[in-house]
């Protein structure tokens, strides 16, 4: 009985490992309340998802907290900057909508602005993961992530599918919300950290666990 619960059991270990990932959940959706800090907190996310989960490195809420912090100034200004956007978007959207009601067929480029949306989340991964991992100026960030998502659209088109698969379990099952998006940036990191790796110094190499 106590080899079960010795830390070092498979078992034991992987069931140490939801539990903490739920955690990471939880503190994720908490900080993301006051709506403002999703950029900050998201950025946390991956970073804590990259360093603690994967490569079992710090301490979950130390180092969550310790993004959050040293991350909070351009993470946070780069979401309101997504959040204006996206909120016209899904203002034209429903225009859009309002028009086709009125019996005019040209409504319907609503679909274009639900595209530009999907385009926006995808920006948003990169450049909320390139602040995770990389120190530059937010003009630097932007600039280097959008040529990111677009250089290696393979990688892009993938983020696209994981983050679909993990939105459709959360609508058809919401409890699993408490782990999902955990489980998403774990996925999205393998992806992501292929391209990051690319354009690393070696001595960014050499501290790629973060």
């Amino acid at each position: 009985m106590s080899e079960f619960f010795n830390i070092d059991n498979p078992i034991m270990s992987g069931i140490l490992k939801v539990m903490n990932c739920i955690l990471l959940c939880i503190v994720w959706l908490i900080c993301c309340i006051p709506i403002f800090t999703v950029g900050a907190a998201s950025t946390s996310l991956y970073y804590t998802v990259q360093k603690v989960l994967k490569n079992d490195r710090g301490y979950l809420l130390s180092e969550f907290f310790h993004s959050f912090r040293k991350n909070f100034k351009q993470s946070t200004l780069a979401w309101l900057i997504f959040l204006v956007v996206g909120v016209i978007f899904a203002g034209d959207i429903r225009i859009c909508k309002m028009i086709i009601e009125s019996g005019n067929v040209w409504g319907n480029v609503y679909v274009v602005f639900y595209f530009f949306l999907a385009i926006e989340f995808l920006y948003a991964v990169y450049v909320l993961a390139y602040i995770a991992r990389f120190e530059n100026s937010l003009k630097i960030i932007f600039k280097n992530s959008l040529i990111l998502m677009f250089r290696h659209i393979g990688t892009t088109l993938l983020i696209a599918a994981i983050a679909v698969f993990c939105g459709v379990c959360m609508y058809i099952l919401p409890p699993v919300t408490f782990i999902v998006p955990v489980v998403m940036v774990w996925f999205i990191s393998f992806t992501l950290e292929k391209v990051f790796i690319r354009y690393m110094t070696e001595e960014e190499k050499m501290d790629a666990m973060l």
